[in-house]
């Protein structure tokens, strides 16, 4: 029997925010237990906090392109598996050429790869 998949919308918006709509996307896919992530825009650690998902089901986040409202979760997310003590490795799989800038991102976040506390493999796709 094959595992179940489900999609789970964790934010969907223009990159224009309003007063009702924050600046973000976010498209969560699920095998089981595992959830693969699809952009992470503004906001989607804490939509992961109110909608009870482990940090140890994330398995993967994939990055489309690196507009704002696809990326601008990306450090907070991080932060928020470090304080929940993830400890599974995570593949981020990013442009090619955003890997560096998104390394030396973390670092201004006091966020180095080395104390997130899990291992961050960062893909270049």
């Amino acid at each position: 029997m094959s595992e179940s998949m489900r999609v789970t919308i964790f934010g969907s918006a223009a990159g224009f925010p309003t007063s009702t709509r924050p600046n973000t996307t976010s498209i969560g896919v699920w095998r089981g237990a595992d959830l693969y992530l699809l952009d992470a825009g503004e906001g989607v650690a804490r939509e992961f906090a109110r909608r009870g998902v482990s940090p140890e089901a994330l398995r993967a986040i994939f990055v489309s392109h690196m507009h704002a409202d696809h990326t601008g979760g990306l450090p907070t997310l991080m932060q928020w598996l470090q304080l929940n003590e993830r400890k599974r490795p995570l593949t981020l799989c990013l442009p090619g050429e955003a890997v560096e800038g998104f390394k030396a991102l973390l670092s201004m976040h006091y966020l180095p790869p080395e104390w997130l506390g899990f291992e961050l493999e960062l893909e270049a796709v």
